[in-house]
């Protein structure tokens, strides 16, 4: 006599929905039909809850077509957004519904570019749709085509190997700098450039101009040196983070509260200072006065857009300046970079790119390094930019 099986089959989270296949078809976790219930993926199956009296609405048709949807951004913020056609106008009300579920003023506005969108193709209630995720709703009218926008071709006007060597070269505006991998049919990066503002803001007095042929005299500076001994260009250079084109400032050197304070009135304004900033002295009248780069104290409490409290002395301790002018506010850096490494497959673009590298981890963090071929393919010039 045949004895019955039982097996065990377990049952996977049910969080597949409803699926009108048949039986045999359908998943484990898929039912035939879901009512009154909520499905997801965290919870699993739940029994729906029960509605929840809010408020009454008034100023909407009887007989019109209208939904609902809810929005909660945690479990005290809570909004409810009504949404449907009022005499031809597709209206959105929004109300915060407190921890009580009592209704508070609505407080929603609608723009004018906005309400045409939502009025375009005269949709009823069932043609909005409303998504939230996180702190953000998408209203999206399914009466209205949607738009394609064309993104500009990748041409490109240089292709390197790194983002540094890209970076040290000049690229036409508008076209982009091609960045290629490994793999150079599939792994690539591209980068556009784009000019904006004055284009002169920021750079440097500081060049490096190749004459000839052997190390001892390829180069030649405004400040800086080179080691053949130990193949290295060591220099200095300002690098603006703001333009301080100003005259007529003050220099109290008395001592007291008023000790090295810079004055010049709004000169500083828009100026967010920050930890090892200098300022770039370029004139002033008085005793012992010495141009050049000179730091910022920062914890002073006297900064403001009208003073600035300097660390150093531009007058050497010897007094007081008048007629004073400063030309940037940024910083000066000593570098030192190598070029043991150097061989004959490099260019000019690979040096400035060392160049670069190195400026950068002197603390010019935001330094850019680009050559430019001045008349021949031996002569040139660095330009450098922050």
């Amino acid at each position: 006599m045949p004895t019955e099986r039982r097996v065990r089959i377990p049952v996977p989270h049910a969080r597949g929905g409803a699926s009108r296949q048949p039986a045999h078809l359908r998943h484990a976790n898929q039912a035939e039909d879901v009512q009154n219930a909520v499905i997801s993926v965290v919870d699993g199956t739940s029994k729906r809850p029960g509605s929840v009296y809010v408020d009454v609405i008034s100023g909407l048709d009887a007989s019109g077509n209208y939904r609902l949807h809810t929005i909660e951004r945690d479990g005290t913020e809570r909004y409810l957004v009504l949404y449907g056609d009022v005499s031809g106008t597709m209206t959105i009300k929004a109300w915060e519904v407190d921890s009580s579920y009592d209704v508070l003023a609505s407080n929603l506005t609608i723009d004018a570019a906005a309400q045409t969108y939502l009025d375009n193709g005269s949709p009823t209630a069932d043609d909005i749709r409303m998504v939230t995720q996180g702190d953000t709703t998408v209203i999206v009218n399914t009466k209205v085509a949607a738009g394609t926008t064309t993104s500009p071709d990748f041409d490109t006007s240089a292709s390197r190997k790194t983002k540094a060597q890209l970076f040290s070269i000049t690229l036409t505006p508008g076209k982009y700098g091609e960045i290629r991998g490994a793999d150079e049919d599939t792994d690539k990066e591209y980068y556009r450039y784009l000019e904006t503002g004055d284009p002169s803001f920021g750079r440097t007095q500081f060049q490096i101009i190749t004459t000839g042929a052997t190390p001892a005299t390829d180069w030649t500076r405004a400040t800086g040196a080179w080691d053949e001994g130990t193949e290295q260009l060591g220099f200095k250079v300002g690098m603006a983070r703001f333009n301080l084109d100003t005259t007529g400032g003050t220099y109290d050197d008395a001592g007291g509260a008023a000790d090295k304070l810079l004055t010049n009135a709004g000169a500083f304004a828009g100026i967010t200072w920050r930890e090892g900033d200098e300022i770039l002295f370029t004139g002033a009248t008085g005793a012992g006065f010495v141009a050049g780069w000179y730091e910022v104290d920062h914890d002073n409490g006297v900064n403001d857009d009208d003073n600035v409290v300097l660390l150093e002395s531009p007058s050497g301790g010897s007094g007081d300046l008048t007629a004073v002018a400063t030309d940037a506010a940024g910083g000066e850096f000593e570098v030192a970079a190598s070029f043991k490494d150097v061989d004959d497959t490099w260019s000019m673009h690979d040096v400035a790119a060392r160049l670069q590298d190195a400026l950068q981890e002197a603390g010019a963090s935001d330094a850019l390094v680009t050559w430019f071929f001045k008349g021949s393919a031996k002569k040139g010039q660095f330009m450098i930019t922050g």
